[in-house]
């Protein structure tokens, strides 16, 4: 017996194709979203956009789109790949979610941080700092903060204290955290 899987050259194409012949627009749109999220993980991004632009759900589309932006952004983080940082933080500054963007930057700082640009990469980390200011679930934000603290260096030792109170700040607000 042999089973098809979704990790061949031509399976994402072939899914694709039957989706085309498919009557429900949901279903359609959910292996729409699935083979966007393959080509996306083969780091084929042009072909993901060209399939999350086929999903007729507003609000699937856009998320879909999103998904992708992110993978495209942290692409910029692999030097082989054809994405340099620049356009890996232009990408980054279309994912909307304030959680999402700010933890690509801190992905993007410690990357500038390794390839030798300090300066650019507190930017980055300055600019997470403010983007998790509108985090609305208190732990995530928490959570976002610590990720910026680990980031910043020893000499900061001042913003990584300040940055650790307002993740436990953020913590001690948060009525679901037990």
């Amino acid at each position: 017996v042999r089973t098809q899987t979704t990790d061949g050259p031509d399976s994402s194409e072939e899914v694709l194709e039957q989706a085309e012949k498919l009557a429900s627009s949901c279903q359609r749109d959910a292996i729409y979203a699935q083979a966007a999220f393959q080509f996306s993980y083969k780091k084929n991004f042009k072909r993901a956009m060209l399939v999350a632009d086929k999903i007729s759900a507003l609000n699937l589309r856009e998320h879909v789109i999103q998904f992708v932006y992110y993978d495209m952004s942290v692409a910029g983080t692999f030097p082989e790949l054809s994405i340099n940082v620049d356009d890996a933080l232009r990408y980054a500054s279309r994912v909307e979610s304030p959680e999402l963007h700010a933890l690509l930057l801190v992905k993007l700082a410690a990357f500038l941080s390794k390839k030798g640009d300090p300066d650019q990469a507190k930017q980055l980390l300055l600019d997470a700092t403010k983007l998790a200011e509108h985090v609305e679930n208190s732990s995530v934000r928490a959570g976002v903060l610590l990720a910026i603290e680990k980031q910043l260096g020893e000499s900061d030792a001042d913003a990584r204290f300040g940055l650790l109170r307002d993740a436990v700040s953020s913590v001690n607000r948060d009525k679901d955290t037990m």
